[in-house]
Formats: structure tokens, C-alpha cells, sequence
């Protein structure tokens, strides 16, 4: 937990340093800056083309939400990623 370093620190990382790590659990903060969600895309995206899939996210309750529109959203997630994990073609829940 870097307190909103991670964003600048992944969007630097190289993905072949990515690549060394087999997972990351990783809170993210700072959700409530919309202008920045450009920036948070890119991270996401070289997370995935490092070969990382979520494999559990959740909200932080200590922090709180922040409200857009009719949505109540999380202002940080802890998530998960897991390079190991197979690529699934959707979402499933054996439950539903």
C-alpha cells in the first residue's frame, strides 16, 4: 500500500519487470478523480498486458464513496491479480 503511488509507479514499470511477478494485490486509491480514469485505463491495460487477470477485487470500507450520478462507488480497491489464472471468455458464478 503506496497511498496513491501505485498509479505513477505501474504506469512507469516496465512490462517485462511486470512479468517477473506471478501476482500483485494492489489498493487502488483515488477513484473519485475522474480526470485521471484516462490514466488509471492505461495502468489497468499494461496490467493486463503483463499477462495479470483480477482474481478478487473489493471496496475499502475505511475510506468511504463518492457518488456519480445515481452510483455510489468506492473512493480506493484492494484487488488481486494473478498471472497464472486462465483467461475466462465472461464472468461466471456457478450460483447464478
Amino acid at each position: 500500500d503506496i497511498e496513491r503511488g501505485e498509479w505513477p509507479t505501474l504506469l512507469e514499470a516496465d512490462v517485462s519487470l511486470l512479468k517477473k511477478f506471478r501476482q500483485l494485490l494492489i489498493e487502488f486509491h483515488g477513484l473519485w478523480k475522474e480526470k485521471q480514469h484516462a490514466k488509471f485505463l492505461q495502468v489497468m491495460q499494461k496490467l493486463k498486458s503483463a499477462g495479470f487477470k483480477v482474481a478478487h477485487v473489493h471496496g475499502n470500507n475505511y475510506v468511504g464513496v463518492y457518488r456519480n450520478g445515481r452510483f455510489m462507488l468506492p473512493r480506493a480497491i484492494e484487488v488481486t491479480l494473478d498471472a497464472s489464472l486462465p483467461l475466462l471468455e465472461k464472468c461466471h458464478d456457478p450460483n447464478y
